[in-house]
């Protein structure tokens, strides 16, 4: 059994299956609750959930049991169906014996944890009595039948982000069988036209980076799939222009030749013309991209802390009985440039959204002053203190991205009285290895390799291949990555602030923070892989942990989950 912090009605966003195989065997699960009723997973690996607790279902036979059953939620299914789901058109003799076991042994396990009924027997079959809505396939289904017939191009979109969220990998993952297969076959085929109508929307809506970001992922499951290759080159001509869109082109239509003897389809053909006349329509002209929403940014003011000026910006007013919310930012940080891309812009005005948002540059960083020497986590709490006083802000939550991780972790475990809750984004306690600490094994290669790009290539944008590594070939995205490496910190700077990521270890003020906390950790992330993560919300009393596609930086992506998370927060501590 394994343990995860949701509750029974909160969609989770999960790493497929081979992302959590990746998981350290050294962390001990958490106790856990089984009230509240059972939640069935099929999208995946085949279990079932109750509270926070994840319950194997047994054997690959049993899962296949269990999930023929679910397969219509709460119909019964007769004995035969269900002897020819699992063993086909050659059961063994005993098969009526291992069928009546695999039920007992599923009646043991679920043991009156399903809500509104149990898994019994009539003159028809065996039924599993669950609300549909308890079932992820069955919930994926209805939320997709919503989307088709949303009234607006919005709640469509809401819907197929809903019901996206319940595919965690390979459906009926670990199920043997001809009719598990064609099940399988027969979900990924309509889940990649789900996908395509998503992508379709989102672009329309203005989130093409997103569908860059999720379609790139999908390619390595449907490699063939020529829908979601057109909706991922019309994302790449929104956002980068042609070149990425070309190149993604003559991969697939090589690919197709060389292992399956065809042409890519006619429509397909048809938008490489188009993408190499650079046809206004594919690639949007500045007047027609979406724009964030009309906040005027927020004037840069400074407060003076030990000879130090930090530059700070407050965005949007007060929301009464709310705390505020402060970034905390990592190492490459400049006030005014957050402002100048739009899909960042387009992030942080929603935070703003939620609540006054405070942002600044930590000292040594952006349009704050350079300090006075080598300051430790601990003395840097008092540079986002000083700034919560500036503000008149009485009580935050702490958004904690990247090097800023550590300095809030200390900051929550020293002062609970002004700050309300953590969300810390690609982080760690410690980025180094240690006795008894299972992280950091590869750290010193990702410090040789930044140092190097410090010393022989900054200010061109080859951090990207650390951060965004996804962009890594969109020649805008290395540009702005660029600009914001010669308008952060110097390159002797960045070297020396590396140097000193190396002595950070705040782990001993992991049990000492008692706030609210969530760990945001993007599966790709090469800096802070995701074993940092999975350790801070490990030693993190409560803490909620959330893996999310993409690459380390958290606003570029799939951003509603990150949305999603502060706002629940944000509703627990108000």
């Amino acid at each position: 059994m394994t343990d995860i912090d949701s509750p029974p009605d909160l969609i989770q966003w999960r790493p497929d299956a081979g992302a959590t195989s990746a998981r350290s065997d050294t962390f001990a699960a958490r106790p856990v609750s089984r009230a509240g009723g059972a939640r069935f997973r099929l999208l995946g690996p085949v279990d079932f959930v109750v509270g926070r607790e994840v319950v194997d279902a047994g054997s690959a036979k049993q899962r296949c049991v269990l999930a023929a059953l679910l397969w219509t939620p709460g119909a019964p299914v007769p004995v035969e169906t269900l002897i020819d789901r699992v063993w086909g058109d050659e059961p063994p003799a005993q098969a009526h014996n291992s069928l009546y076991s695999y039920i007992a042994r599923l009646r043991s396990l679920m043991n009156g944890t399903t809500p509104g009924g149990s898994l019994t027997r009539n003159s028809q079959g065996y039924r599993l009595e669950v609300d549909p809505d308890r079932v992820d396939l069955a919930r994926y289904q209805r939320l997709v039948r919503i989307a088709r017939t949303a009234a607006s191009a919005r709640d469509r979109l809401a819907a197929f982000d809903q019901a996206l969220a319940l595919w965690r990998g390979e459906p009926l993952s670990g199920v043997p069988g001809p009719w598990a297969r064609r099940a399988r076959d027969g979900l990924d085929l309509k889940h990649v036209g789900v996908l395509a109508e998503w992508a379709r929307t989102a672009i329309d809506l203005g989130r093409a980076e997103a569908v860059v970001d999720r379609l790139t992922q999908a390619r390595d499951r449907y490699p063939f799939a020529e829908s979601l290759v057109e909706q991922l080159m019309i994302a790449l001509c929104r956002i980068d222009g042609v070149e990425c869109a070309l190149k993604l082109f003559r991969e697939f239509r090589e690919r197709m030749a060389d292992e399956l003897g065809l042409e890519p389809a006619r429509r397909l053909r048809d938008l490489e013309v188009r993408a190499l006349r650079a046809d206004p329509d594919l690639v949007g002209t500045p007047e027609a991209q979406p724009r964030p929403p009309s906040h005027r940014v927020a004037p840069v003011r400074y407060v003076r802390r030990d000879q130090v000026h930090l530059a700070y910006q407050v965005v949007g007013p007060e929301r009464p009985g709310r705390p505020d919310i402060v970034v905390v930012p990592g190492l490459l940080s400049h006030l005014d440039l957050w402002w100048e891309d739009a899909p960042t812009a387009g992030f942080f005005h929603r935070l703003a959204a939620l609540g006054r948002l405070i942002m600044f540059d930590k000292r040594d960083t952006g349009l704050s002053d350079r300090g006075m020497g080598d300051d430790s986590p601990a003395e840097r709490v008092g540079d986002v203190l000083a700034i919560m006083e500036a503000c008149g802000s009485r009580r935050a939550v702490l958004f904690a991205i990247s090097e800023g991780v550590p300095m809030s972790i200390v900051c929550a475990a020293a002062h609970p009285d002004r700050v309300a809750g953590l969300v810390l984004a690609g982080g760690a306690a410690r980025w180094t290895p240690d006795a008894g600490y299972p992280c950091g094994d590869r750290f010193e290669q990702t410090m040789a390799a930044l140092e190097d790009t410090a010393r022989h290539a900054w200010g061109q944008g080859d951090t990207i291949e650390w951060y965004c590594q996804h962009l890594a070939d969109s020649r805008r995205a290395r540009e702005l990555v660029g600009r914001r490496e010669r308008m952060s910190v110097s390159p002797s700077d960045f070297i020396r602030m590396l140097r000193l990521i190396r002595d950070i270890d705040v782990r001993d003020a992991l049990p000492d923070v008692r706030v609210p906390t969530v760990v945001l950790q993007r599966l790709d992330d090469r800096f802070s892989h995701p074993f940092y993560g999975r350790y801070l919300a490990e030693q993190i009393p409560g803490a909620r942990y959330v893996e999310l596609p993409g690459d380390h930086i958290i606003w570029l992506g799939e951003t509603d989950p990150v949305i999603t998370e502060l706002a629940q927060l944000l509703a627990t501590v108000a």
